[in-house]
């Protein structure tokens, strides 16, 4: 039972019928539906509930889920083509309900209120006509992206990406982490405003500082596998990113001077830090890390590492390992970090 406060007579009144509550409680009440759902609740129920459906304060956030597939291209005609206008969000999860709402619907201008795009199964195909259509949208400010295809070269992609003016969250990822993509060197007229970039697919340091150097507001980086650059670096670390504050990375390849070049020159602002490192035994290192904190990540508060080492039959010490002493120092136990050493022993 719901008591409001009438404006007539400033006494409380029970209310004993849903169609007595206020619009502003209808509309905080369609904030946590499904677009989907909302439709097929009110719709067509009377005069007042069609009207509030048809006010542009109504937040639209049509999921797909494959538990609507026999009924879904109706939903998709009935609910998304009249409220294209309206709709904020669209979250399809499986490859077919994509590949069934671009038979059927082309995002373009007239979704000019849509903050918010989630897409699985897209082809290299589709991803370039995507990007294509979405420099045309003004309040998009999140773009997550699942391929299902190897896409060998990332280069237009991520050059496109750069032209989607109020994009700030941009996620890519592959179906399979086995895939794998290079990119170029982009270069763009433009700068793009992302803040945060995830980079779920495999990448060369030359096609990650490539794409940084485009992003001058990139406050988070995660990248899945960074890998080892085939020359120098140095000549590749031009850029200073000064809201770069966050960078997770799942593997990495970089030597440990590399790593360090990397972060002196792009990052040096860096708070928090999580990393798995797959080669070079420096990292073992803790006075290394120590000297490197100090003078290249002064600023660093949350730091969590990871060294992957693979043995082929008993694991035994050797002297990189002895240098690991050095992670208990007063530095370290101030510091109260997480330092971790897994062993694959292979049978």
């Amino acid at each position: 039972m719901i008591k409001p406060r009438t404006s007539l007579d400033n006494e409380w009144k029970l209310i004993s019928y849903i169609e007595d509550l206020s619009n502003e409680i209808f509309y905080e009440i369609f904030d946590y539906l499904d677009g989907f759902d909302l439709f097929k609740a009110f719709l067509n129920r009377n005069v007042r509930f069609q009207c509030l459906l048809n006010s542009i304060l109504i937040r639209l956030n049509p999921s797909f889920s494959s538990c609507m597939q026999s009924n879904y291209e109706n939903r998709l005609i009935n609910v998304i083509s009249s409220t294209r206008q309206r709709i904020l969000a669209i979250f399809s999860y499986e490859k077919w309900m994509t590949s069934s709402f671009y038979a059927l619907l082309t995002i373009d201008s007239s979704f000019h209120r849509l903050e918010s795009l989630f897409l699985v199964g897209l082809n290299s195909y589709r991803l370039i006509s995507l990007l294509t259509s979405l420099t045309t949208l003004y309040n998009l400010s999140s773009l997550t992206i699942v391929i299902d295809e190897d896409i060998l070269d990332l280069t237009e992609t991520y050059r496109m990406l750069c032209s989607l003016p109020t994009l700030k969250y941009f996620k890519l990822s592959f179906e399979t982490e086995e895939m794998y993509s290079s990119l170029a060197i982009v270069t763009n007229d433009h700068f793009s405003n992302l803040k945060y970039l995830l980079r779920n697919h495999s990448c060369t340091f030359i096609g990650l500082t490539s794409i940084l150097s485009c992003t001058p507001q990139l406050c988070f980086l995660n990248c899945m596998i960074l890998n080892e650059p085939s020359d120098s670096i140095k000549e590749y670390v031009k850029i200073a990113l000064s809201n770069l504050t966050s960078i997770k990375i799942g593997k990495c390849y970089l030597l440990f001077d590399e790593f360090e070049i990397f972060i002196q020159n792009v990052c040096a602002e860096l708070k928090v830090l999580h990393i798995n490192m797959y080669s070079d035994t420096v990292y073992l290192n803790g006075s290394r890390w120590e000297q490197s904190i100090q003078q290249n990540m002064p600023h660093l508060f949350k730091f969590e590492f990871q060294y992957h080492e693979i043995v082929e039959d008993n694991f035994e010490f050797t002297p990189p390992h002895i240098l690991m002493d050095q992670f208990v120092s007063s530095f370290w136990i101030k510091k109260q970090w997480m330092i971790e050493i897994p062993i694959d022993i292979l049978d």
